[in-house]
């Protein structure tokens, strides 16, 4: 059965207005406590591994490794427009 453009108007479900949104409100809920759950876990992950190489590395090592990492934001600030 097809819908004619009146249908349409209606603001019923399978309308042409719900086909711009994404998201339902469940959706929309389930996808902002994947995001806060998951950046959680990569902060974690994050300190595990720093612990990590803080005990893993030489001293001078570390060093060396935290300059560089610390060079990564000045460069990306750099070449922004």
């Amino acid at each position: 059965m097809q819908a004619t453009a009146e249908q349409h108007d209606s603001g019923h479900p399978g309308t042409a207005s719900d086909e711009l949104n994404l998201y339902g409100r469940r959706g929309a809920r389930r996808s902002l406590l994947d995001t806060v759950a998951f950046r959680a876990l990569s902060q974690i992950c994050t300190l595990l591994s720093y612990v990590v190489m803080v005990r893993g590395m030489a001293e001078r090592d570390f060093g060396v490794f935290n300059l560089l990492y610390g060079f990564v934001p000045v460069v990306s600030t750099m070449l922004t427009p």
